[in-house]
């Protein structure tokens, strides 16, 4: 199975080259970035920082806010497409990555960025050009996008004639990750080019693909049993967080999620209150066969037995977000991968 290329910084780096000085020794192009691309042609900014490696982080990141004001896309979408757009068979390419602080400074992913000319002051502050070729970058969008939208009829494709509704569901779910990655990759091609964006026609409507993907999560009816649960904080736990996600919650439902809370007491030389929990939860398909399984237990500590249970609620809140919905997402990935 061949990888997709990463998105995060298909970056050149290009050596700093000295510009020509004006009479006080400062290039032009640091007053007015257009001096040396044009804007028509490429979209630039100038980084700053105490270092070569600052100011061109600083820069990629003032690139990312040209799209971060009207592009969002949530990091587990990002993430879940880089994995399935290769299952969905996209034709593998060298993969470069930048350094990983331009995505956690800009919160955007974005191709082809260039570095240009650099300079640096009587301060010792380096800066340096950015900056994305509109065409050349255009046309590696347009590829990108015509390709994944090869994935998302591919994965429309398998939902027919599939096992079971988990199956079935799982590939609306893995089309409908790649069609919101795809709308951000398109709607930055139109801040990037928006002759070429006007070119791009799409053989699939996410809309669609969205209320299929809902219709079938309605349909996946989970039942809950959690043994020794005798305030039913774990059942609100996993109610909402399958519920999150589309699913329905029923004594009737054809997807067993079981399993059981149990607490100890431990004695340790304090004055606090002391308990060590156990929790174990199973979800199983249709069929009856696991599907995902967590098992967590830990010791907690606190001023008092119902601050101890507290606590613990919220431990394993964290454990049933994180672990358990976690292992499900993965498990209906995996039909596609």
């Amino acid at each position: 199975m061949r990888k997709i290329i990463a998105i995060i910084g298909l970056v050149s780096l290009f050596a700093a080259c000295v510009s020509t000085p004006g009479p006080s020794g400062k290039p032009a192009w640091v007053d007015n970035k257009f001096m040396k691309y044009a804007e028509s042609e490429f979209m630039v900014e100038i980084g700053q920082g105490s270092s070569l490696k600052d100011a061109k982080r600083n820069a990629a990141a003032s690139l990312a806010q040209i799209f971060k004001t009207s592009i969002k896309v949530e990091t587990t979408i990002q993430t879940r497409y880089k994995e399935l757009s290769s299952g969905g068979t996209v034709e593998a390419s060298e993969e470069t990555n930048f350094d990983q602080d331009i995505t956690q400074l800009a919160d955007q992913e974005l191709i082809n960025v260039n570095f240009g000319e650099s300079w640096t002051n009587d301060l010792g502050q380096v800066h340096v050009l950015a900056y994305i070729d509109r065409q050349k970058t255009a046309s590696i969008y347009r590829e990108r996008i015509n390709e994944n939208s090869n994935v998302v009829r591919n994965f429309i494709g398998q939902t027919g004639g599939q096992s079971s509704a988990i199956r079935e569901y799982a590939y609306y779910d893995a089309a409908y990750v790649v069609a919101q990655a795809n709308q951000v990759l398109i709607e930055q091609l139109e801040i990037i080019n928006l002759p070429m964006s006007k070119t791009i026609m799409k053989s699939y409507d996410i809309n669609d693909i969205r209320n299929n993907r809902k219709d079938l999560a309605i349909s996946m009816v989970f039942r809950i049993n959690i043994e020794n649960d005798e305030e039913g904080k774990i059942t609100a736990v996993l109610t909402d967080e399958l519920t999150s996600f589309g699913f329905a919650v029923a004594p009737s439902g054809n997807l067993a999620v079981t399993g059981s809370i149990a607490f100890e007491d431990v004695k340790l030389n304090n004055d606090m209150s002391n308990k060590k929990f156990y929790l174990t939860v199973k979800i199983e398909d249709e069929n009856g066969i696991p599907a995902v399984a967590i098992e967590k237990n830990d010791r907690i500590t606190a001023v008092s037995e119902s601050a101890v249970k507290s606590v613990t609620y919220r431990e394993i809140e964290k454990v049933v977000k994180r672990d358990l919905m976690g292992q499900l997402v993965n498990y209906f990935d995996s039909f596609v991968q």
